[in-house]
């Protein structure tokens, strides 16, 4: 009995690190020019922090080295990391009170509106059990913002809400009548997921009606 009893004390931390165990980041190859203008081979490791408006840690393994090194925008202003495009971006909010200076962010389409995809780590709670007296456990989740730019214009904006979305992205397709008319009979959560499709029919507009 004082084993089983010694077992279930303990139990609740087990689950705790369990769910706090971080796991490896995977290495991706890719590449990016430095600012010199020389092509580098190699892999990346990113990690997206958890605090606000530090940004995206970058590591690079330089082809054949096992030895990392930490890229930042004093490196670089774009890289490859896969099949996906990365660039920086400037002073956007994720949030009324989150404010980045600049951090890298995955490149979703460019044309006449420029869609980037931000991410960035939160912590979030939950209970393992309250009633068996298992404790909270805590974890990280990924929060996604589509942020977006018009051509020819340094702003980025994130269009996280009904109002970002009225007062942003609908003026930026009100010249496509059709379009503009049908994402605002949408619902503003629908619209905002389907920002991607959204800008590439934009962009089609664009390009048949220069």
């Amino acid at each position: 009995m004082k084993e089983l009893i010694s077992l279930l004390l303990f139990f609740p931390f087990l689950v705790h690190a369990q769910l706090l165990e971080k796991k490896e980041t995977p290495k991706v190859e890719g590449h990016y020019w430095d600012l010199n203008g020389n092509k580098q081979i190699g892999l990346f490791e990113i990690d997206h922090t958890k605090s606000a408006g530090v940004g995206t840690k970058i590591k690079f393994y330089a082809d054949g080295s096992d030895k990392p090194e930490k890229l930042n925008k004093k490196h670089m202003t774009s890289f490859v990391m896969g099949s996906d495009s990365f660039a920086l971006i400037h002073n956007f909010r994720v949030t009324p009170i989150i404010k980045y200076i600049s951090d890298f962010a995955e490149v979703v389409d460019t044309g006449a509106i420029h869609l980037y995809l931000h991410k960035r780590k939160a912590q979030q709670s939950g209970s393992t059990g309250m009633n068996s007296g298992f404790g909270t456990a805590y974890y990280s989740i990924y929060l996604e913002d589509y942020i977006i730019r018009k051509n020819n214009s340094q702003e980025y904006i994130c269009i996280s809400s009904k109002k970002t979305l009225e007062d942003v992205f609908l003026p930026m397709i009100e010249d496509y009548t059709e379009l503009h008319k049908s994402v605002s009979l949408m619902k503003p959560k629908d619209a905002i997921e389907q920002l991607p499709a959204l800008v590439r029919e934009y962009k089609k507009y664009k390009k048949a009606n220069p």
